[in-house]
């Protein structure tokens, strides 16, 4: 065969074999599935406990707070994210609730929200529990804070809705976000306890 009669060859199989669209070929890529599991404000809670003196525990609450759990069932990773509304602690005696408010602590008036947003960890230890990082935005700071996630509840199902109890308990250096008054009389050590009873997904 000559080489005129081979390049016709080659180009009638050219166009009898055409090549396959790029988008026959090419992989298709993996779409995160992201659930946002809100939590039920009605039966969670976020509290807190300071020492006094070295003597005694005052225990106070944030009554207005709002929060999720977010999951990506792909990558088999979550992260919590709250925010609290800073004149809204509650305690025993309403004079030291008045006082968290006040510029030396919360400072409410200027900074009226407190938030905590978690770095992604492994969807297990919602069951497991282990230690968490993420950053907590208080009184105009921004810094790195690590929390514990106490073993909890948390059923993953094949379709919504997904429910979930857990706890997320941390200790906080006060004087880290500039709260320094009576540091002769109340603890650095402030702990924080964000307990959700139940978080459920949409349907």
């Amino acid at each position: 065969m000559n080489a005129l009669a081979l390049c016709g060859c080659v180009l009638a199989l050219a166009f009898a074999y055409p090549a396959a669209d790029a988008k026959s070929v090419m992989p298709t890529a993996t779409v995160p599935r992201q659930i946002v599991v809100p939590f039920d404000a009605k039966h969670s809670h976020v509290r807190f406990k300071v020492n006094i003196l070295g003597l005694f525990t005052k225990r106070g609450e944030f009554v207005d707070f709002e929060g999720a759990l977010e999951i990506n069932e792909v990558t088999q990773k979550a992260r919590v994210h709250t925010t609290i509304r800073a004149n809204s602690a509650s305690m025993r005696a309403k004079a030291d609730a008045e006082l968290l408010r006040r510029p030396a602590y919360f400072a409410a008036e200027r900074f009226p929200e407190v938030r905590f947003r978690s770095k992604l960890f492994p969807l297990k230890l919602l069951r497991s529990g282990g230690a968490i990082n993420g950053y907590l935005e208080l009184r105009g700071h921004r810094l790195s804070q690590a929390f514990a996630l106490l073993p909890g509840a948390c059923e993953p199902a094949s379709k919504p809705p997904w429910e979930c109890n857990f706890s997320v308990v941390g200790k906080i250096a006060r004087s880290r976000f500039g709260m320094r008054a009576r540091r002769g009389v109340v603890s650095d050590e402030v702990e924080l306890e964000i307990l959700v009873v139940r978080a459920t997904s949409p349907n």
